[in-house]
């Protein structure tokens, strides 16, 4: 697996945005699907999680703030990669800090 495209907004003003999309478009191999598990992070801990033919999970400060129904692709294997985040606000401010785990 590896990663080919991470789109994630550098600034919202607080109150602007309707919704802000987090994006990470990524490349998996046939062999690696079995056992794929997306997980999205606020500050090191675990706020999203989705694994193929599940409904995708939300915590922590991200509960009830996800359109758990956004699907960012067709494919089975990336179609809930992405966070919708409803109407963002100044409490998701936190370090910027990239973790894959894979």
């Amino acid at each position: 697996m590896h990663i080919n495209d991470l789109r994630v907004p550098p600034v919202i003003r607080n109150g602007t945005e309707e919704f802000v999309i987090l994006d990470c478009d990524y490349h998996i191999e046939e062999k690696e699907k079995v056992g794929l598990v997306v997980k999205w992070f606020f500050n090191k801990e675990p706020t999203y999680q989705w694994i193929p033919n599940q409904r995708p999970l939300e915590f922590g400060i991200l509960r009830g703030k996800l359109n758990l129904d956004y699907k960012a692709d067709s494919d089975v294997y990336k179609m809930y990669r992405a966070l919708k985040i409803i109407r963002p606000s100044i409490e998701l401010s936190g370090m910027k800090e990239t973790v894959y785990d894979y």
